[in-house]
């Protein structure tokens, strides 16, 4: 794996190899914050993660456990990457969040650290907190971004040292601390703390799909609001987001039929002051 990153002492490159064995990783790395990578690579491959403290006594998880041995929850330790890709996110599908992710790094980015070859052509860096947050509303919008997005987009980079200062003291601080931020709510939370912490008890509450995803593997049931979901997971604190996980990752989740979505267009809808909507078939995968 080649990842791009900001880390708590500056840009990074960082190569990860994992053998054969799954015991083994090799980690190379460039940069100003090449040793913190190299400190951290552990981390990305989920060998902090204690998969065994999940012992589940429901029988469809004991299955999907024994199915997943080797499922470990990673995280980035670092947060300022994750919590970009998070506010991104909000609201759109993941389409539209991929592409404004790759508008802003190939339009706003810097070329990753390191050697030019043997590592992806055109490797990337997002662009750094301070450029990220002297962005205006029109750049903002060229890359699809609505006010409320942007907004948030570049607070996040705003208290980009203090979200990290935060990460370092628990996953309760760093909740606090991204819902002081506007535009930040609990979704985009539990995603960051999921992601960058390994938080093992992350909700990500106010999700499109799930609910329902959760729903159909835990309880057999088609429709299911974030009330539900959180009864269904409340047996399994503080394992609530590896079950999740585990759901997702087994794909035992209810049977998808290619649904007729509405799309909200957020620029559109933010111009017009009233709620529209383009219709697109979604396939999923």
């Amino acid at each position: 794996m080649w990842r791009a990153q900001h880390t708590p002492l500056g840009p990074a490159t960082v190569h990860v190899r994992v053998e054969a064995d799954a015991r083994t990783v090799h980690a190379r790395a460039w940069g100003d914050g090449a040793e913190w990578s190299i400190a951290h690579a552990d981390d990305l491959v989920g060998a902090s993660d204690d998969p065994h403290a999940f012992q589940p006594s429901d029988p469809m998880l004991r299955s999907l456990v024994a199915r997943l041995p080797r499922l470990r929850l990673a995280r980035t330790v670092a947060v300022y990457d994750i919590a970009v890709a998070a506010v991104i996110d909000q609201r759109v599908s993941g389409r539209e969040a991929r592409g404004t992710w790759n508008a802003l790094v190939r339009r706003f980015g810097t070329p990753a650290p390191g050697p030019t070859t043997g590592r992806p052509p055109g490797l990337r860096l997002l662009p750094s907190p301070d450029v990220l947050a002297g962005l205006g509303d029109a750049a903002r919008r060229t890359l699809g971004l609505e006010m409320r997005r942007g907004v948030a987009l570049s607070s996040v980079a705003a208290d980009a040292r203090g979200l990290e200062r935060a990460a370092t003291l628990g996953a309760d601080v760093l909740d606090r601390r991204l819902q002081s931020i506007a535009g930040v709510g609990v979704w985009t939370s539990a995603t960051v703390r999921a992601y960058a912490l390994g938080d093992t008890d992350a909700l990500p509450l106010g999700d499109w799909h799930l609910p329902h995803e959760i729903g159909a593997a835990l309880a057999g049931e088609r429709r299911a609001d974030d009330a539900r979901m959180v009864e269904l997971l409340e047996p399994y604190r503080p394992q609530r987001f590896r079950v999740v996980r585990l759901v997702l990752a087994s794909g035992a989740t209810l049977a998808r039929r290619a649904p007729r979505a509405e799309i909200p267009d957020l620029l559109r809808k933010e111009a017009t002051g009233r709620p529209f909507t383009v219709r697109r078939r979604l396939r999923f995968e």
